[in-house]
């Protein structure tokens, strides 16, 4: 299975345990089963981590704000709404 891609867009493929890269076969706790299939898709890094932990922050400083202006809903008018739009859940 092969998804072909432009440069700047995702590609997945599959591949056996021993053409796994080294990187990846590093994340495992124990050597996969040779032979065995894995699914590795690859895309481009946009952001850095700490890119994505400064806009993370952002969000949550938002949040906060919002709360701390008392724009904040209760548990019960969440669930009442999501029931309202999706009842067959």
């Amino acid at each position: 299975m092969s998804t072909l891609g432009n440069p700047g867009q995702s590609v997945t493929t599959t591949v056996r345990a021993e053409e796994l890269p080294a990187p990846v076969l590093a994340r495992f706790a124990t050597r996969p089963e040779p032979g065995s299939l894995y699914v590795l898709t690859a895309k481009p890094a946009n952001e850095t981590d700490g890119e994505k932990l400064a806009a993370l922050r952002k969000h949550v400083r938002l949040g906060v704000a919002d709360a701390d202006a008392g724009r904040i809903y209760s548990d019960d008018e969440v669930f009442g709404d999501l029931q309202a739009k999706y009842p067959e859940v």
